[in-house]
Parts: structure tokens; sequence; C-alpha cells
């Protein structure tokens, strides 16, 4: 869809058309389907999206077409009570729990995914979020700033590293890597860069977070661009140099309606556009749709989505889960406009013979 907005002069002149305003596209719920437990975590490969959900473990969505997900596979795992995190690397994804550790499945099949093996919690640890990184998944500590690897090149035999800490007591809620480096949005602690080349991780760049402030996601969108999504800021775009973090600089922000921002994805496969959750859980939250294509961030659209938990992406298309349901937001399909057939002129009839 598109809009089309048109600005009048108050001169007698034709009108003034804004070209800034043409073709702000806007997205649509695309399909749905219910998960039956709240969903906390998702996560996009191929035509599948796994779903973390608390109180019951994993669910597979089929998610080919787009209209019509469709659950196909699920392992409930009876101990999990607040699952969190979830990633996945080749066959294997890694599930974190807050109570009962961490959790390495085979997704071989995703029709039927199986458990692996469950790693314990270090001591007072309640693990997080997650990353993997080569053969590493870097899980953090909702309690702490603090990390701790467990080495999954052979799944059934992960080997659990010690955990490091990096002063602070708030949690992580969210890391994504790049490089050598984990980018943390480290809630009330604000921002850290993580070196993890070498066996001694080091911090190296610390942003404090402002009073009151909460950072409670991060992404990478290319280069040394990101965005943070957090409390009661909204979204910010950064610039932080990635391959040797020196410097952490806002270039632009939103605070949207609510002021309260728990998630955030990029879609540069379709719109470019930046898209992040508005809102607590409750009617008030929406998903913000935000056009940052020249300096400054700018809302397209918000769509009312109550309780909005997790937002994922395959790079086109946002997904997201809720207390309620799974659903698929993105453009309208678009048709083949109708073509005309050809005139074809009549033959040319000889005069009769006269």
């Amino acid at each position: 869809a598109t809009v089309s907005v048109l600005y009048w002069s108050i001169h007698p002149m034709p009108p003034i058309l804004c070209i800034a305003c043409l073709c702000l596209s806007v997205i649509e719920k695309l399909g749905s389907v219910g998960l039956g437990y709240a969903a906390d975590e998702v996560k996009l490969v191929g035509n599948y999206a796994y779903v973390g959900l608390s109180s019951y473990g994993l669910k597979v969505v089929d998610v080919s077409d787009p209209a019509s997900p469709s659950v196909v596979g699920d392992l409930q795992l009876s101990m999990i009570k607040a699952g969190y995190g979830l990633d996945v690397s080749g066959n294997t994804l890694v599930f974190t729990d807050q109570n009962e550790g961490v959790f390495i499945i085979d997704i071989s099949n995703p029709a039927s995914p199986s458990l692996t093996t469950t790693v314990p919690s270090p001591t007072s640890y309640r693990p997080s979020d997650v990353r993997i990184v080569g053969n590493i998944a870097y899980v953090s500590d909702h309690n702490s700033l603090s990390i701790f690897p467990i080495d999954i090149s052979n799944p059934a035999i992960p080997s659990v590293g010690p955990v490091q800490s990096f002063g602070g007591s708030s949690s992580v809620p969210r890391m994504v890597s790049v490089g050598s480096n984990l980018h943390l949005a480290a809630a009330g602690n604000g921002y850290r860069t993580i070196d993890i080349s070498t066996a001694t991780w080091s911090v190296t760049l610390a942003q404090p977070a402002g009073t009151g402030e909460d950072f409670r996601d991060i992404i990478h969108t290319g280069g040394d661009e990101f965005y943070v999504a957090g409390i009661p800021f909204g979204l910010r775009r950064v610039t932080i140099t990635s391959a040797t973090p020196s410097s952490y600089s806002v270039t632009a922000s939103f605070a949207g309606v609510n002021r309260e921002s728990h998630h955030v994805v990029h879609c540069p496969g379709s719109t470019g556009h930046v898209y992040f959750s508005d809102g607590a859980q409750g009617s008030g939250g929406v998903l913000a749709e935000v056009d940052q294509s020249g300096g400054t961030l700018t809302l397209v659209q918000n769509y009312p989505v109550p309780d909005i938990n997790a937002l994922g992406t395959d790079g086109s298309k946002v997904f997201l889960v809720s207390d309620k349901d799974f659903q698929i937001w993105g453009l309208a399909p678009t048709s083949a406009p109708d073509t005309p057939a050809p005139d074809t002129p009549a033959p040319d009839t000889p005069a009769p013979d006269t």
C-alpha cells in the first residue's frame, strides 16, 4: 500500500506535491496462528519460525505461506518455566530458561525437534539471552552483567566455560554479535561491547544509561549502524565502530507514543524500515513502523498490537509473538495489473467486383 500526501499552497497557484511523502510503504497482518501458550522469543530459519514458549517449550511454525502459517512441530519441555533466549546454528537450537538452565535441541527435522541435553545454570545464574558465534553459545544473565560460554561443537556433550562478569547488577536482555564483539543492551547498565576474541574477555566500550533509562534490545543493520530500543527513550540510531569500538554516538531518536520499546527489527528486503514494539503489554501497545532513510527517524504508521513479547524478521517480513498467537506482518501481496488485449486491426476486405 502507499500513502500519497498533497500539500496545497496558500497562493493561487497549482498544488505543490511533497515528493518526500510519496510511497511510504505500510504493512498489514498477512496471517496468524494460535500457539496455546504465551510466547517469549522467535527465530526465523528458512521457511520455519522457531518459537520459545514459557511453561511449554518449543513450537515450529511453517511460514512458507504467510497468509496461512501452521504449527508443524513442537517439543514440550516439562521443566521449563521462563523461556527467554533462543538462537540457531545449523541443526542445533539453544533455548534458555531462567529457572532450569539451557536446553540444547536437535532441529534437523523441523517437524520433530528433540532434546539433546540440558545444561544446568551456574550457581545463582538465571540464563537470559543467547547468541551463537562459531561453536560457542554465549549466555547472558538475568540478574547481573555477566556471560558464560557453552561449547556446542558436540551438542550431545557441551562444554561449559566459567562465568565472566563485567560489573553492574542489571540484566542483559539482548545481545548481538558482530565479528569478535558482543554488543549488549544491558538494561540499567546501558550499553557494553565485549571483545570475545581472546580467552579473557574485556569491555572495550561502555555507555552508561541515563537516569531512569533501561536498554532492552539492540540490532546491527550494517557497517557502524545499530539501533537500540529501551525505556523511556523508545528507539535510537547509534553509530559504533564495529571492528574496534571506541565511541558511541546517538545520531537519531524516536520516542514513540508510549516511550517504551522492548524489541526492534529491520526489514531491508522490503520496506527498508525499522519496526519496534512501543508500549507495555496491554491495549495501548503498538507495532511502530519507522522510516530511517533520512537523517531523522520518521513515523510511518502505528499498528495497534497488544501483548508483543518478541519480534523476528526474515529481512522482508515482521514476525511477532504475543500472549495469544504468532503473527506475520508484511507488504500486501500485489497482483499483476490487467493488460488490455492489443487492438487487432480488421482485415482488409476487397471491394466487390462490379
